[in-house]
């Protein structure tokens, strides 16, 4: 373990002698068997070290990890999904509700844009009544980007005549028809003609 440790500052000396040349100082961390090494910049090495580690950084390389603590690295934001899971639980209570032509109501009956409506409105999200006008909101993604409460429009000849509400793991809710009511089904029921992310 000793032997490792000093094979470790070795070379990592050799990697900051390398790395500040362009004066920066740069904060390298080595993590081999959980036992993390700081060391800070280098100036000077021999040519028989720098091949000694060379030879343990190429046995090695997935072991090291470099950080540097003085430039600033993207930040990479995820998207928080809370609002978009809230909208799927909600629709799921209505399920095995009724379909009613003309209908927003979630207890007593909605055709299939009504219900995409009242979902979202029940979060202060106003989005138009009909299925054609809903497939013109938002931000249009492709279905390889779909996210959770993304408004799928089905249709034929490239008209719309359906909507749903995407909840993940390739499948839809929707108000289908007088004889199935709200439920949920493939999101390949039909096909889609555009996807719509409104949140």
């Amino acid at each position: 373990m000793t032997k490792i440790r000093i094979i470790s500052k070795i070379l990592i000396a050799f990697i900051v002698s390398n790395i500040c040349y362009i004066n920066v100082k740069a904060n390298i961390m080595l993590n081999i068997e959980d036992k993390q090494l700081e060391i800070y910049k280098v100036k000077e090495i021999d040519e028989i070290t720098k091949n000694n580690i060379l030879e343990f950084y190429e046995s090695n390389i997935n072991k090291i990890i470099f950080e540097n603590k003085d430039l600033d690295e993207p930040v990479i934001e995820q998207k928080d999904f809370t609002l978009n899971n809230n909208v799927i639980e909600f629709s799921k209570k209505f399920i095995g509700n009724p379909y009613k032509r003309g209908g927003t109501s979630l207890v007593n009956g909605a055709d299939c844009s009504g219900f995409v409506q009242s979902v979202f409105l029940n979060f202060g999200i106003t989005i138009p009544r009909t299925s054609i006008l809903q497939s013109q909101i938002g931000e249009e993604i492709k279905l390889e980007n779909i996210e959770p409460a993304s408004i799928v429009s089905y249709g034929y000849n490239g008209k719309v005549s359906h909507s749903a509400i995407y909840i993940g793991d390739g499948k839809i809710i929707h108000s289908s028809n007088e004889l199935l009511g709200i439920r949920i089904d493939n999101i390949n029921i039909m096909p889609i003609i555009t996807i719509r992310k409104i949140i």
